[in-house]
This record gives C-alpha cells, structure tokens and sequence, in this order.
C-alpha cells in the first residue's frame, strides 16, 4: 500500500496514462523526481516513459526495467527468450509451464503467494474491522448550479481522486491480480453501461438547488411464470455486480426500466417530477447522452430506492436487455479461480460529484461495527451495526451472490 501511495505526487499527466496500482504490484514507487519510478526489490530506477514504446505500455515486470535477479522481474518473458529457439520446433514444457501456473497475474510466483497471503488475512480477520464515517466515499454532491464545475482536488474524501480509473480508457491494466481477465474488463465495460448519473432537485425557504448521485439499472436473472422478477446488478458501483434478487418488485410492462440508488440521495425529494436520470451510454446512443424523468419512486428499506422510469423508446430498452442477457453469459464464462479472487473484492463504477464515470477498486471486507461518541462523558465506545442499518456501505454486496444465481 505504501507503493501505491507513493503515486500521489505523481505529476497529473501520468495517472491517465499509466496504472499506479499495476506499477505498485512491479515493486515500483515513486521517487518524486519527475517521471522516475524505483524498485523496490532491485533498486534499479527506470522512468515511466521509458515504459512506452510506439503508444503502447510495456509491462512493468520485465526484465529490461529489473536486475535479471529481482524478485519482481516477469520469469516468464526471460523464460521464453531462453525457450525462442526451442519453441521453433516444439513446445518447451517449462515456458508452457510458466504461462499456465502464471495465468492473467503477470507477477513472479513469490510476490503472488505474498499477496494471496495479504488477501486471505484481510479476509479472515473482517469480524474486527471497524466502520469509520470519515472514510466512507462520497455518492453525491448539492450544488446551487447543476452546471457548475467541481474541483475534484477540493473532494475531503479522495483528495486529487487518486485511484479513479476513466471508465471511457478503462484497460486490463487497471485491474487488480487475477481479474486482468477479459471476460472480467467486458464485463466492467458493460455495466458501466447500466451505470447512470441522478439528478435530484430540492427546493425550501432558502430556495433551489440541485443534488447529483448515483444509480444504477436492475438486472433481470429469471422469470417467474406470471411476472419477471427483478435483480440487482450493479450495487452502487460495487463488486461489478450483484445478483440479490428482489421479488416483491414486478414488471407488467416492457418499457419500464428500474434503477436502484441510496434512499438518502431522493430523501429530500419525494416528488418524482423532480428526479431525472441520465443515461450517458456511448454504446447505447451512439455518443450521444439521454436524461430520463423518473415515473415513481419505490423504497426498499432503509438504504436503497428504486426509481421507475418509462422511456419512450422502445429500441433504447430493448438494447438495456440486451446488456443484461450478456453481462449473464459472459460471467458464466469467468474461470472459478478468478470468481473466487473477485469475491474478495470491491469494484466501483460511480460518477463522483456528479462528473465523469469512474472505477475504482479495493478489498472487501465486512464492517460489524462502528464507533460511537458519548457527548457527555467524551468516552467512545464501539457499537455492533445491523445489517439493516443505514450508512454501513450503500448496497454494497459481495460478488459471490451472482454466482450463486447463475
């Protein structure tokens, strides 16, 4: 982690340019000098632009940017350059070896039994982790004008937005360990798809402004035979996607689409005619952006709503089905060790203050409690947190659940 972090002083025109996270897991820090990066199990220093060649990023772990005996050097690009002249006759079983043992990580067999070890610590010790409000990420912003620009710079949660990856470039590279996969990368693609921008309009004594957060389309995994039961597919941005599925919540019709989002976010507007969705699909609408007005508003419980809209075009969410029909079949095609590496982790697809779609990523873990203050006597005491209490972490699920669906 303090690898990742080192990227922070990282100048501004690198981090759309580069994965930070992928650098991290090749040993390398910044060194804040320039475009300098070091190693950190050889410490060799390379510059980032050297890792460019003809607009394409060179892999991080190979050997040209490594002693030949570090630890996070790629053994599988130096292997096969031992193997070139072998393989011109026949398959030499060491190199065919490496590759399969290796799969999509890209990292030496040292340093992915070290984070393995990372993940299943992080995992085994989740019954302690204790929720802290100062951390939670922040799914809207209230501004007087909806058109006003946002300096991400001034967000007091992820100061610079460090770690949000442009869903419109998003790369394999930007994925953690094993979910380099490319059913994983298309999946991720998709639903940012289904990923929609809310606009919510309050007005009181003081007078109007506009609130903007996130949500995102229900995805439909089975059919009951008198009505279509509906899921969830992309909680909140969280673990790419989601399959709970919520039966209480039919379809009679088949231009209705349902979105879910935080119930605080439409708390303070409980008049649909004051909540717009925007669709901003380049896939969906060839560029072009569709703003939506929502139809009615049905509450879950005390955490999520979901937002009914009826569009007018009948194409538009036929194309929404067909999203939905792939994002099932292409899971369906995601190796069992790389669902079980997803399961531990978190995949958010969100618009942060209401601008430009982003991912970002992390370990999931399960948050039991939450620490509470004592006005009176200054003491802080911790307090066990239902699973149906508000503010724990906005519909977030883990992604074995859609497995299980499927």
């Amino acid at each position: 982690m303090n690898r990742v972090a080192s990227f922070r002083q990282a100048p501004e025109n690198y981090h759309h340019r580069f994965s930070f996270v992928r650098l991290s897991e090749a040993g390398f820090s910044y060194t804040g000098e320039s475009s300098f990066v070091q190693c950190q199990g050889c410490g060799k220093k390379v510059s980032m632009d050297d890792m460019v060649n003809d607009g394409e990023i060179i892999s991080p772990n190979d050997v040209k940017f490594h002693n030949s005996i570090c630890e996070f050097v790629d053994k599988v690009s130096a292997e096969m350059e031992n193997c070139r002249g072998e393989m011109m006759f026949f398959p030499n079983h060491t190199c065919l070896q490496l590759n399969v043992c290796r799969g999509f990580s890209h990292s030496n067999g040292k340093h992915h039994r070290e984070q393995q070890s990372v993940t299943q610590r992080s995992s085994s010790s989740s019954e302690t982790f204790v929720y802290d409000e100062s951390q939670d990420v922040d799914y809207e912003i209230q501004i007087k004008n909806p058109q006003s620009t946002q300096n991400y710079m001034e967000c007091s949660k992820n100061p610079g937005h460090f770690g949000y990856f442009p869903v419109s470039n998003l790369k394999m590279d930007h994925l953690p360990g094993l979910s380099r996969n490319p059913y994983v990368l298309k999946i991720l693609q998709l639903l940012a798809l289904m990923t929609v921008k809310i606009n919510v309009k309050i007005c009181n004594t003081s007078g109007c402004y506009h609130q903007s957060g996130t949500g995102f389309v229900l995805l439909e995994t089975r059919e009951s035979p008198s009505n279509k039961n509906v899921a969830l597919s992309a909680c909140n941005g969280t673990n790419i996607s989601c399959g709970m599925c919520r039966d209480n919540f039919t379809s009679d019709t088949d231009n209705e689409v349902y979105i879910i989002t935080s119930r605080h976010l439409i708390a303070c507007s409980p008049d649909p005619g004051n909540i717009t969705v925007d669709f901003c699909c380049d896939e969906l609408l060839s560029g072009q952006s569709i703003t939506i007005e929502v139809a009615s508003i049905l509450p879950i419980n005390n955490i999520e709503s979901i937002l009914v809209c009826r569009p007018k075009d009948v194409a538009f969410v036929q194309k929404i089905h067909h999203i939905r029909s792939q994002i099932l079949e292409l899971v369906g095609n995601i190796p069992d060790s790389v669902k079980d590496f997803l399961s531990k982790k978190v995949f958010l697809i969100h618009h942060p203050h209401g601008k430009d779609k982003v991912l970002s990523h992390g370990d999931f873990v399960q948050v039991n409690y939450t620490l509470v203050a004592d006005d009176k006597t200054g003491t802080v005491a911790l307090h066990k947190i239902s699973r149906t209490e508000p503010g724990i972490s906005e519909i977030q699920m883990s992604l074995a659940d859609i497995f299980r669906k499927i």
